[in-house]
């Protein structure tokens, strides 16, 4: 898999992530409007971290909880898009709003088997290559206006310290990243100095100076999110509303009058959103500025306090993953019947909402201690099904960290057991990044024909609804014979930490063959063989005339080895009673259900 698709895919995991959060955000700042900016200014910092890290802390207390979105990884990172979306047969995301997710799905182009690309691998490539551009444009566009700044201040003249005047200036502001310097137009009136100073000093004392800049870096990462720019404008809204509070506070509430009449006087009209420039006095947004500056009174101390604490608690809120709780009854809406199978990544609640829209209902087994089952360090969450058969799941990361982890445990006959007096025996099932052990309580005479028919029918769910399972079937004949081979099959991939593509596959085949000549009087021999590129079964039996009456069944194979593929054919020879007749069987494909 290329780098670029995976860089990208990464990007926009995080951005939508830092969507949900921006929301969060803007829905504070409203409900709190008069509190202090400083702490609306702060929140902001949530969605910052959203942005630059891919990873994250997990608690129970999360803003996502609420939300449910995508699957989360042992990882920390929360994927809403798969990295292996352009090798998926049916591709799709996972946002935890249905809405969303129709919309977008039902737009992406399906797997097509004949081509050796898929569009959806040309599709990603493309808006990677689109989303370095843009990059590359706003970074490039930011660094021309900085240095257009620069080119207008070199010829300013010190006043004192680290004030500058020049007359190629219209409005203050502060530059500079390692030494920044205050510059202020000649013709500035002494009146309004002070107060221009003092606000100017407040953003180098904050380092505002060299947060809107990187800010306006990451937004330019994330550039393609249209709730990314509108954050930054209520950001940067936020960074001056609360510089002008902490000038309120140096020079007293009696001076918002003066103040105002300062941000006016010397208001540029002008939007500073698309770069980021330097810190100016007299940014846009000046009659909202005036407007809270009118506003404002210094809050008391113990309002401070709880508004500190407020702001911590929700940072901490919206930075958080939610914990997966495997045990929560809550019902996941939205699902339906193969929506699991286009994820690559699964969780518990998957698997349970699965099975009940197949009508097979699992409730939590707590009469079982799941440290006795712990394979390496992970304890499995124990259900148990109407018939008081017990599910066993094991969650990892992805199906590379479960083989390595099951490998030798699959060995084992750790889940034979004795619970309620009845005996226990067990099937293991690969699906995806999870490990299924279905222990069945062994079958009286009464009761087995309906064991096997439930079993049949979990095996089915697992094969197509959680493993994304399909079934491609060849058929042929000859003057005396019709064959059939019925090949299962499911394939999953995985990008590991070192963006190298994993591979997994499993695959069964079943031969049949039915006799179209004359029945004979007598048993005779029959010798067979079915061959494909990837491998060959072959036999010899003794029919019987009673045999040749009905579906002979020839057996089957499979395993993880190479699976043949939909334009494959099969070649089939028969030799009965010394009648040799040879012919090939050629597919038909169906999804398996």
């Amino acid at each position: 898999m290329n780098t670029l698709p995976v860089i990208f895919t990464t990007v926009l995991n995080m951005s939508i992530t830092a969507s949900f959060i921006a929301i969060g955000v803007i829905l504070v700042r409203l409900i709190f409007r008069k509190i202090p900016k400083i702490f609306s200014y702060a929140l902001w910092s949530a969605v910052l971290i959203r942005l630059i890290f891919p990873v994250s802390f997990t608690s129970n207390f999360s803003l996502l909880s609420v939300i449910k979105p995508g699957t989360q990884q042992t990882s920390g990172a929360l994927t809403y898009v798969p990295y292996n979306m352009g090798l998926m047969k049916t591709p799709g995301i996972d946002v935890g709003i249905d809405g969303i997710n129709k919309a977008v799905n039902s737009s992406l182009p399906q797997a097509v088997t004949t081509v050796s690309v898929n569009p959806m691998q040309i599709i990603m490539a493309i808006l990677s290559i689109i989303w370095v551009i843009g990059v590359a444009l706003l970074i490039s566009y930011s660094i021309i206006s900085y240095l257009k700044v620069i080119n207008n201040v070199k010829t300013s003249t010190l006043v004192k310290d680290e004030i500058f005047e020049t007359d190629r200036i219209v409005t203050p502001f502060v530059c500079g990243f390692i030494k920044p310097k205050i510059y202020i137009p000649t013709d500035i009136s002494q009146n309004e100095l002070p107060y221009i100073l003092a606000h100017e000093r407040v953003h180098i004392k904050r380092l505002d100076y060299l947060i809107k800049p990187f800010t306006f870096l990451v937004l330019s990462v994330h550039w393609f999110n249209p709730l990314m720019w509108f954050s930054f404008f209520l950001m940067s809204r936020d960074l001056e509303m609360s510089c002008d509070e902490s000038v309120l506070k140096i020079f007293g509430d009696e001076t918002r009058a003066n103040y105002s009449h300062s941000l006016l006087a010397l208001a540029t009209g002008k939007r500073q959103l698309l770069s980021g420039s330097p810190l100016a006095f007299g940014e846009s947004n000046a009659k909202a500025r005036v407007r809270n500056v009118l506003n404002y009174k210094k809050p008391v101390f113990w309002f401070v306090v709880a508004a500190l604490i407020v702001t911590v608690a929700l940072v901490v809120l919206f930075t958080a993953n939610p914990k997966n709780d495997p045990i929560s009854g809550t019902v996941l809406m939205g699902y339906k019947v193969g929506e699991v199978a286009g994820k690559e990544i699964i969780n518990v609640q998957d698997v349970l909402k699965t099975f009940e829209i197949e009508g097979i209902i699992f409730k939590p087994e707590t009469s079982l201690n799941p440290k006795v089952y712990k394979v390496g360090d992970t304890e499995p969450t124990i259900y148990k099904d109407s018939q008081g058969n017990v599910l066993f799941i094991y969650t990892f990361g992805s199906f590379v960290e479960r083989r390595g982890n099951f490998r030798e445990f699959e060995r084992s006959d750790r889940f034979s057991f004795t619970l309620k007096e009845n005996t226990y025996s067990s099937k293991l099932y690969s699906v995806k990044n999870l490990k299924l052990v279905y222990a069945t309580a062994y079958p009286s005479q009464e009761n087995t024909q309906a064991v096997m028919d439930n079993l049949r029918k979990v095996d089915q769910v697992i094969f197509t609804d959680l493993n994304a399972g399909e079934e491609i079937v060849f058929t042929g004949g000859s003057p005396s014979w019709e064959a059939k081979v019925s090949l299962r099959y499911y394939e999953h991939w995985w990008t590991d930490s070192e963006n190298k593509l994993q591979y997994e596959s499993y695959h069964t085949d079943a031969s049949t063959i039915t006799y179209k000549g004359q029945i004979p009087e007598q048993t005779i021999p029959m010798e067979y063989s079915v061959r494909t590129r990837t491998g060959e079964s072959k036999g010899t039996r003794e029919i019987t005339p009673e045999m040749l009456t009905r579906v002979i069944n020839l057996g089957g194979g499979g395993g993880n080895g190479p699976i043949p593929r939909e334009d494959d054919v099969y070649d089939v020879k028969i030799t009965l009673d010394g009648k040799t007749e040879e012919f090939e069987l050629k597919s038909s494909k169906t999804v398996a259900r």
